[in-house]
């Protein structure tokens, strides 16, 4: 895709904002004392829109055009002037809307389906591709980019070599011109594209064939754990990524995964899929990752309590917190046995866990009932915790909780951190 220089530049705009709050960040000519809007910087609360500025507040201008990036107009640009000697290049961010990321899940639910409409196989992973060079020939891209890029031809041998194992999105806008045999939505522009991935940080492979979508929140104050964190039925990456941001105030780093089938992640849903992806992730922690399993915590919100009971009872970890448990799949709608097709039997799981547990429940909870939760409590040992939160129902214990909910989980988490 375009436009990487412009999202590098948003890193150095992130530095000199921290530095300057005061002042409004614009991009653009500095000779010219001229400022230019890009798509990668809307809604970035660093970078003004030099469209609408402020006259009371004083403004910084990061000089940054074609004569500054090498790759632009070499001939024309100059060495001692490339911005790269400026700053050293990280990667930078994007932000977008609530209606760009609903848009987002909107077009890979249509891709999914045109994939399963074509092809009677998994693929093996997605791959999105904004080509918009493509609107010339490849002597002429040649000519004019010095080989730097593709045009139609070689794009189309590419893609068809990829077509049949891999889900190809390809963006869809005036300059770019259809390849046959790949997903095109009716519209999607540059920000768009980059929305589709904005919600996975990396990948973690549970087979040859298969690996489903991670995300990794940063604490700024790290206290040393590392909570891998199971989501419910109803959720993926895209609903859990900022819930998790305000959790990291506690001092950890979380880590939260899409079971197969969902969001991003390769495969079909299933009990097994699930606790196959959990111990994958688990597996990349410590042993890719080093991190020492006495610093994992497992936190399961609802279905993710399954996956995580599973693996509390496997593999050695710092403590167990369970949200909105169930004691089964099927218990959630009878108390009536239903074996051999009861799925994710907590009830049998947790007596077998080796940690501290925290178990935090809504009185009200109209998903999973309240005594459900309470009897998965009884079943774990020692040392546990309850928390009831008398008002709150299946979707709003963050809220209803509110500081009762989240000193409990601190003070848990705290009691894990030194032990």
């Amino acid at each position: 895709m375009g436009y990487g220089d412009d999202l590098l530049v948003t890193s150095l705009a992130a530095k000199i904002k921290k530095q300057f709050p005061e002042r409004q960040i614009v991009i653009g000519i500095a000779e010219k004392n001229h400022a230019f809007h890009s798509p990668i910087y809307e809604n970035n609360p660093n970078i003004a829109d030099c469209r609408n500025l402020d006259n009371n507040k004083p403004i910084h201008l990061i000089d940054f055009h074609q004569l500054n990036r090498p790759y632009i107009d070499y001939e024309k640009s100059i060495p001692n002037n490339y911005i790269w000697r400026k700053f050293k290049p990280v990667p930078g961010e994007i932000f977008f809307s609530d209606q760009e990321k609903k848009e987002a899940k909107k077009i890979i639910s249509e891709a999914k389906k045109f994939w399963n409409d074509n092809y009677n196989k998994k693929f093996r992973n997605m791959i999105f591709l904004e080509t918009s060079s493509t609107k010339i020939n490849d002597a002429q891209f040649s000519f004019k980019h010095q080989n730097k890029d593709w045009g139609i031809q070689n794009w189309t041998k590419l893609i068809n070599k990829l077509k049949n194992d891999y889900l190809i999105i390809q963006s869809n806008h005036t300059q770019t011109k259809k390849i046959d045999g790949i997903f095109t939505p009716q519209e999607m522009d540059f920000r768009l594209a980059c929305s589709l991935i904005e919600e996975v940080d990396f990948y973690v492979p549970i087979s040859d064939a298969l690996q489903i979508a991670c995300i990794k929140i940063e604490s700024s104050k790290p206290s040393g754990l590392t909570v891998l964190y199971s989501h419910g039925n109803a959720e993926d990456l895209g609903n859990v990524r900022s819930h998790l941001s305000s959790l990291s105030e506690f001092g950890c780093d979380f880590v939260s995964y899409d079971y197969p089938g969902y969001g991003l992640s390769q495969g079909v849903s299933s009990e097994d899929g699930c606790n196959l992806a959990i111990e994958a992730v688990y597996r990349y922690l410590v042993t890719d990752c080093k991190i020492d399993p006495n610093k994992v915590v497992l936190w399961g919100r609802s279905l993710g309590t399954g996956p995580s009971c599973s693996l509390a009872t496997k593999q050695k970890v710092a403590g167990l917190l369970l949200e909105t448990p169930f004691l089964s799949a099927f218990r959630t709608v009878t108390e009536i046995p239903v074996l051999p097709w009861d799925r994710f039997r907590n009830m049998d799981l947790v007596p077998s866990v080796q940690c501290s547990s925290l178990v935090i429940h809504g009185k009200m909870d109209e998903v999973i009932p309240f005594r459900q939760g309470r009897k998965i409590f009884k079943l774990l040992p020692e040392p546990k915790t309850f928390l009831e939160v008398a008002e709150a129902s299946h979707n709003d214990l963050t809220e209803k909780g509110g500081r009762l909910y989240r000193e409990s989980i601190e003070k848990f988490l705290g009691s894990l951190d030194n032990d």
